[in-house]
Parts: C-alpha cells; sequence; structure tokens
C-alpha cells in the first residue's frame, strides 16, 4: 500500500508544481501588461507635450517619447538591459532569477486597426526559464504584452473654463467647427449637459470627466485631459493700480507679429469701477 501511495503521489505532485509553475506565469503575465500599459500612457503624455509645442504650446520636457516610455516601464519592473543607461532609465533590478531576460520595445505608429493617428506603443516582454515543463523540451518561455495609446491634441481652445466647468443647459446650438472649448476643472462634471435637443458643432475637452457619461456629447468629448495653460496668465502678475508693458512674450507672440511697439495694460479692479 505504501509502494502504491508513492506511485500515486508522484503525478499528483507533477501536476500541483505544474499548476504552481503556471500561476506563476499568470502572475508574470499581469506584471508585464502593468509595465506596458504604464509605459504607453507615459510615452503618450510626452508625445502629447511634443505635439502641442508644434501648435504654439511650450512643452518643458526635454525628453524623449522613448525615455519617458521606458522610464515607467522600468518603474513597473521591466527594464530593458541592453540600452537602459543610455536611455536614462534606472539601473535595471539586480533580483530577477538567472537566466531570466527582459525587454521593452517602443515605437510610434502612425495607424492602428486601421485608423491613423498619432501613437505610443509599447512591448514588453521577459524570457525566463521553466522547470517541470522542461521534462516536455521547453526550457525557457517568453512572457509578454503590449498597450498602446492614442494621442489626440486639440488646437487652443477659444473657449476655456480656468476653474469651474462648462455647462449646456437647454436646446443650444453651437456651431464653432473651428473653434475648440476646453475646461480645466478636474471634476467629474467638468462637462455638464442637461438638456434635450442640442446640436453642438465644435471639439470639447476636459482635465475632469463629462456627464451624463451616456450622452452622445460625452462620448465625442476628451476627458481626464492634461489642463490647458492659460494663455492670459501673465495678467495674474499684474498689480492693481499699476501699469505693465506687454511684450510679444508676454502675448504668445513670435517675434514677426505685428504687434504695437510698448503698449500698456492698466489693470483694474472690478470694485474700482465707477
Amino acid at each position: 500500500m505504501a509502494l502504491a501511495a508513492v506511485i500515486a503521489a508522484i503525478p499528483l505532485i507533477a501536476v500541483v508544481g505544474l499548476g504552481a509553475e503556471a500561476g506563476s506565469w499568470y502572475v508574470t503575465k499581469q506584471h508585464a501588461q502593468n509595465a506596458a500599459d504604464a509605459a504607453a500612457y507615459s510615452g503618450a503624455l510626452k508625445l502629447a507635450c511634443s505635439l502641442g509645442a508644434a501648435s504654439g504650446t511650450p512643452c518643458a520636457d526635454a525628453q524623449s517619447v522613448d525615455t519617458r516610455a521606458k522610464q515607467f516601464a522600468a518603474q513597473n519592473d521591466f527594464c530593458d538591459g541592453r540600452n537602459a543607461k543610455s536611455k536614462g532609465t534606472p539601473a535595471c533590478p539586480s533580483y530577477l532569477p538567472t537566466g531570466t531576460s527582459q525587454t521593452v520595445v517602443i515605437d510610434q505608429p502612425t495607424s492602428w486597426n486601421g485608423t491613423s493617428g498619432s501613437f505610443v506603443r509599447a512591448v514588453v516582454n521577459q524570457t525566463q526559464p521553466t522547470f517541470l515543463v522542461s521534462v516536455l523540451g521547453l526550457s525557457t518561455l517568453t512572457i509578454g504584452a503590449q498597450a498602446i495609446a492614442k494621442v489626440d491634441v486639440m488646437a487652443n481652445p477659444c473657449i476655456l473654463a480656468l476653474n469651474g466647468p462648462i455647462s449646456f443647459q437647454g436646446s443650444p446650438d453651437i456651431e464653432a467647427p473651428g473653434c475648440s472649448m476646453a475646461s480645466n476643472s478636474t471634476a467629474n462634471n467638468a462637462l455638464d449637459f442637461t438638456g434635450n435637443g442640442m446640436t453642438i458643432n465644435t471639439s470639447l475637452s476636459a482635465a475632469g470627466g463629462c456627464t451624463p457619461t451616456t450622452s452622445t456629447f460625452c462620448q465625442k468629448s476628451l476627458t481626464y485631459m492634461p489642463p490647458v495653460t492659460n494663455p492670459f496668465s501673465i495678467l495674474d502678475t499684474i498689480g492693481s493700480g499699476t501699469n505693465h508693458t506687454l511684450t510679444q512674450q508676454d502675448l504668445g507672440l513670435s517675434t514677426s507679429s505685428k504687434t504695437c511697439p510698448n503698449s500698456q495694460l492698466i489693470a483694474y479692479s472690478a470694485a474700482a469701477r465707477v
């Protein structure tokens, strides 16, 4: 009976061990997907910053899309040791088991699933030795994941809410195909639609969300976007009752723009008006 029990236990131990090994593969797969998601999103933020700079909004980040994406992949424990240091990403962790290697590849497709646009794709892989499965002839296993992020950059809006939401009530008819509208509010209702029969022909974006989420306009709007830079932020530095000479840089104008030289803006408070 003891011999029979030992013989029966051998395949049972093998199945349990194989299940444990396959379970570790699943955990690695989830970590790989997290790293790919973070890399694609971070690279897309940098790409959006660069595209915004091309349209006139300054981008303070001098790093490349590849660098930013790989930095966040490394922060999620996926690091490409082939070029980590040269790309400015953190050094690869030393705790990886012997025989285990990782790769992180970042590219920028110009189309995805038949849709053209600006994309950032992250592909991460981990190749590791197998244990029980090696008896079947599979000595190594590559576990990977992929993520892709699309970048939509809106032109500088002609209507911008710096703090509160933009609300649409009743049945407005808005025709502004060459003008976008944006809200820097981070609230869930940064774009708020109340009413029926609306006609809105313009692009909408918000740093927060859109309500109700079932609204057709919410589904077409860009939500949780980076806030839009206040084009009149220079006015915040002007004290009441003082004069300030506006330069072309203050107004965001190029040196070739036609402006009135030495123009002055006299700031005043609403309470001082008569």
